[in-house]
């Protein structure tokens, strides 16, 4: 793993060379360790691993929307294998596991959307697993294609339409040169670090205000958060896990959408992973 110290340079100098010297200490103070994860090859062992079959336990059942649909399996990831990450509290062992209802996707914005997704956490590491029969009223569009994903360890910077940005208040030029440098960076599937967000909605501030049984389709519910005091706690929430669209595993979310697992770090913390919340954005 490069050191956080080398990475941090090279931070610094891209945005010297791109004449944004000035607000670099600004960035430098926003960057977050994150765990880039590398599109591999079609598998279906039992490593990190993007569709496919998932390696889940048998006493934990294949979750259900409350109809008795079946989710589709998204990933599945090896802690163990993971560098530790500043500000993301995982467990330093076991397995973490990713599902969503990939016809009627969660858009994220309404309390009743808990029922469209399910992350599961379990002690057990990934290898002590067999693969976990899919079930049959999965359509084939609904079971993907398995494929590794590799973790690098990355320091990533604010992406430019996020709030973190936002609040430094740059001038139109540094914004554009900002935007520039660093749009190359994005990466489909992340853990940590920032959500790499394709519309400009406050992905933090909507999973706390939902949370409290506030819909967010629109301004009405962030204006009523805001008044009640409510968006204070949106600082409290991580990225967990980014997953995009993959045309090689077959996985579209709507028009090359992506999915953003969120969590509160004191929910990390307490292995409380029932409290994850995840939305979807696309372009």
């Amino acid at each position: 793993m490069a050191s956080i110290q080398w990475q941090r340079e090279r931070i610094r100098e891209r945005m010297e060379r791109a004449q944004l010297d000035r607000i670099a200490p600004a960035i430098l103070e926003l960057v977050r360790s994150s765990i880039r994860l590398n599109l591999g090859e079609p598998s279906s062992e039992a490593v990190t691993r993007l569709g496919g079959t998932p390696n889940l336990p048998e006493d934990i059942p294949w979750p259900l929307r409350r109809n008795g649909d079946p989710h589709s399996f998204i990933a599945q990831v090896d802690l163990a294998r993971l560098e530790p990450i500043e500000g993301l509290p995982l467990p330093a062992s076991g397995s973490l596991f990713f599902f969503c209802d990939s016809v009627d996707i969660p858009a994220g914005f309404n309390p009743s959307d808990r029922d469209g997704f399910k992350v599961i956490y379990s002690a057990s590491p990934l290898s002590e697993n067999a693969l976990c029969p899919t079930p049959r009223r999965l359509s084939e569009e609904q079971v993907f294609k398995g494929f590794t994903l590799n973790p690098k360890f990355e320091l990533v910077s604010p992406p430019w339409r996020g709030n973190a940005i936002a609040r430094l208040q740059l001038s139109e030029s540094n914004l554009d040169k900002y935007a520039s440098l660093f749009n190359i960076d994005q990466t489909p599937h992340r853990i940590g670090g920032y959500p790499e967000i394709i519309q400009g909605d406050d992905l933090e501030l909507t999973s706390e205000l939902v949370l409290h049984g506030i819909p967010c389709g629109d301004a009405a519910g962030y204006q009523y958060g805001r008044i009640h005091g409510l968006g204070a706690g949106a600082t409290d929430w991580r990225l967990l896990m980014q997953i995009d669209s993959q045309e090689e595993a077959g996985m579209m979310w709507h028009d090359v959408g992506r999915l953003f697992f969120m969590m509160r770090e004191q929910d990390l913390e307490n292995l409380r992973f029932d409290q994850a919340w995840m939305g979807m954005q696309s372009s």
